[in-house]
């Protein structure tokens, strides 16, 4: 008696594991992207609660652009400061009725940006982009 799998065994297995790695493997994608975009939101809530300390500290709202680093600038005056790299560049621009909080990035690499904008005073967030 001879022991082993006929050619026809195995090509059924690697049929059935192709099968399941074609599946898996786009919404595994997904769900990363979806992950990526957890960091912008998250960090959008940060900085609008720094925002408000600040503004109850001192009277007004700070403007900030660039990689909140925690280095000396508007990040490290609210406080604010990334652990481990960024997928997105963050921004507040403060206007007449309040601040917006951005965060904008391009994590697919398609040409087209992922936008995040929470408004400080309402707390309403909108997404334009590729991602949502």
């Amino acid at each position: 008696m001879r022991r082993g799998f006929t050619l026809m065994e195995m090509a059924a297995v690697l049929t059935v594991m192709g099968l399941i790695v074609a599946v898996s493997v786009p919404a595994y994608d997904s769900l990363v992207k979806r992950a990526h975009t957890e960091e912008a939101r998250g960090f959008l809530e940060a900085i609008v609660d720094a925002e408000l300390r600040h503004f109850r500290d001192t009277g007004h709202y700070l403007a900030c652009e660039g990689a909140p680093s925690g280095e000396a600038g508007c990040w490290q005056t609210l406080g604010l400061r990334a652990e481990g790299p960024l997928r997105y560049r963050y921004a507040v621009r403060v206007n007449d009725a309040g601040f917006v909080a951005s965060a904008r990035g391009d994590l697919d690499r398609d040409g087209v940006e992922s936008v995040f904008e929470l408004d400080g005073r309402t707390r309403v967030l909108t997404v334009t982009g590729a991602l949502e």
